[in-house]
């Protein structure tokens, strides 16, 4: 189920400019890496 979520919020990174593509992808992998510390079940 998250795999599924990061491949369509990646492919929806992929169709944002360039600029908020790295905006995005800076605090995605820190939402990320947040939510992986969280739910570490």
């Amino acid at each position: 189920m998250k795999k599924v979520n990061m491949e369509f919020l990646f492919d929806k990174i992929k169709k944002e400019k360039p600029k908020q593509h790295e905006w995005f992808l800076f605090w995605f992998f820190r939402a990320l890496y947040f939510l992986m510390l969280v739910d570490d079940t």
